[in-house]
């Protein structure tokens, strides 16, 4: 994957949307279902048997019941740090607003952050979407942009559903299907949910989730994710993940929740600094003065 490609996909970790028409989504918002004050620890594999890539990790932290932070550690890849924040519409029930940036681009250079700003405007089907970053040359670009999406809620492929597993969480339907929808940077998708039965995970009995992205004809293609949610007091958690989709880090990937922790906002703010500060020193990254 070029570096160009890279700063593109990754620069977008922290994006999500999908789904059809509000009044047909069997979700039911309730605020004692969401888990304020909870951080969540992510780490994706290359299911690749041939693949020599290291996993990366994703920490995302609930501030509020909309308000989400985010931080991408890909330090043993690339010189790549994802801090961004996410705000969770609750009558769409994915992401109206996405920011994030590289504290320090690719280039290694101190104080030299390429930045992704995306904003939804759901009940007109588009988002809109503005990045800035360091290039070769050690030169700022930026591009912008809009997309036209298939569905009124969409979620970004590249950050594997994050949203959806939130949405999730509200969850009030009869186990059929539903139509959603999916989209990358550059074009949008049609996809379906479809409830796949029950399975034992790690002595666990979970509800597996199907979000199938369609093709131009409505058919299903051969891109898709599953999810294995644990219900824990009638609330969907998310154990592990499997995402078949291009346009992620690795296109199959095996995502798998490895802890949980409570943080208050300043807590957070200490724990993700900490661990900038900790890669920047991995990446040998010059401190900014």
């Amino acid at each position: 994957m070029n570096k160009h490609c890279l700063v593109i996909l990754t620069s977008l970790f922290f994006t999500f949307s999908a789904f059809a028409q509000v009044s047909k989504l069997p979700f039911k918002y309730e605020s004692s279902k969401a888990h304020v004050g909870t951080a969540i620890v992510f780490k994706i594999s290359d299911m690749d048997s041939k693949s020599k890539s290291k996993p990366y990790y994703i920490t995302e932290y609930q501030q509020d019941e909309t308000t989400f932070y985010d931080l991408g550690d890909l330090s043993d890849m690339y010189a790549q740090v994802q801090d961004g924040y996410s705000i969770f519409d609750i009558n769409y029930f994915c992401y109206n607003k996405v920011e994030n940036c590289n504290p320090y681009a690719y280039a290694k250079l101190a104080n030299s952050s390429n930045e992704t700003t995306i904003t939804y405007y759901l009940s007109e089907q588009k988002a809109e979407g503005t990045m800035s970053y360091f290039n070769l040359f050690k030169k700022l670009s930026e591009f912008s942009g809009n997309l036209k999406l298939k569905a009124s809620t969409s979620y970004e492929v590249s950050g594997f559903l994050l949203d959806f597993l939130y949405a999730m969480r509200f969850y009030n339907g009869d186990f059929s299907n539903f139509s959603v929808g999916m989209h990358t940077i550059l074009k949008s998708f049609a996809a379906e949910v479809s409830f796949e039965g029950q399975e034992n995970y790690n002595n666990k009995q979970c509800d597996k989730w199907k979000v199938t992205k369609l093709d131009s004809k409505g058919k299903q293609s051969d891109e898709y994710e599953i999810i294995w949610f644990e219900k824990v007091d009638g609330i969907y958690n998310p154990l592990k993940i499997e995402a078949h989709l291009d346009g992620l880090v690795f296109k199959n990937s095996f995502i798998e929740v490895v802890e949980q922790k409570r943080m208050t906002p300043s807590e957070w703010e200490k724990y993700k600094q900490g661990m900038i500060e900790e890669l920047r020193i991995k990446l040998s990254i010059p401190e900014d003065k």
